[in-house]
């Protein structure tokens, strides 16, 4: 697996953090920089150095569970567990990839032993108590947890903390454009006058017929403003975070 110059920067930096004692580290990459790809490698990393590694990768989406095992490589064990599985003490693969629901719901007390973790989409594990419990077990009994994330923050604007003891930062938005590795875009939000608009027609509005990319709340969403830019004479296609592949 290829790796930027910054993911490589980012490994580094994250093994050195844990080198120097410290249990919980937070990787800071934008959208489209490779959260998946570092994550990856600080894993296959942790197995090379250190013997009878035993790895949890946790995830709020049965998707990205998905997608994060197609990154692995078909020579390691992984096994995909999601909210509806049954969880077996006898199952302690290499690399355990999970919901965190999984380990959350209905009062569940059973772990799977792990030396590292990985939290993708940290900030909901920060901000949900019942996903931060299941964080904080693996803190308090000497793994390794990694944090993954682009949005270091909640929704009401307020920092992670309580989780990690250290943070990690990788390039903006704008270096990675500059570095051609993320498209120059320009980015509108919804205004008190444009609140009520369909995207459809903003679109037309602001676009001039290029290229765009809109960001809806659900799957659902997303398929329904497919169809109206479609039936507008609008070519359109949806994707979600187990399908990305599926927009060209």
């Amino acid at each position: 697996m290829h790796l930027r110059n910054y993911q490589s920067k980012a490994i580094i930096d994250i093994f050195d953090e844990f080198n120097i004692g410290k249990k919980s580290v937070c990787c800071v990459l934008p959208t489209g920089a490779g959260k998946t790809t570092v994550g990856v490698n600080c894993v296959l990393r942790h197995i090379k150095e250190v013997r009878g590694a035993s790895i949890v990768w946790l995830a709020p989406l049965k998707e990205l569970i998905e997608q994060a095992k197609r990154y692995f490589p078909t020579s390691v064990d992984v096994v995909t567990v999601d909210e509806d599985s049954e969880l077996q003490e006898t199952m302690f693969p290499r690399i355990h990839i999970s919901t965190v629901q999984s380990l959350s719901h209905n009062g569940r007390k059973f772990r799977p032993r792990a030396t590292f973790v990985v939290l993708d989409e940290a900030q909901f594990f920060f901000g949900t108590p019942e996903w931060n419990q299941v964080a904080k077990y693996y803190i308090d009994n000497g793994s390794k947890v990694l944090s993954l994330t682009a949005t270091p923050s909640r929704q009401d604007g307020s920092p992670l903390s309580g989780l990690a003891d250290s943070l990690i930062v990788g390039p903006s938005v704008k270096e990675l454009i500059e570095l051609n590795h993320l498209c120059k875009c320009d980015v509108f939000s919804i205004t008190d006058s444009a609140i009520f608009r369909s995207p459809v027609d903003v679109y037309r509005q602001y676009t001039n017929n290029t290229k765009a990319a809109v960001f809806c709340s659900t799957v659902e969403d997303a398929k329904e403003l497919s169809n109206e830019f479609n039936l507008s004479g609008i070519q359109a296609s949806f994707a979600h975070a187990g399908d990305r592949k599926a927009v060209e």
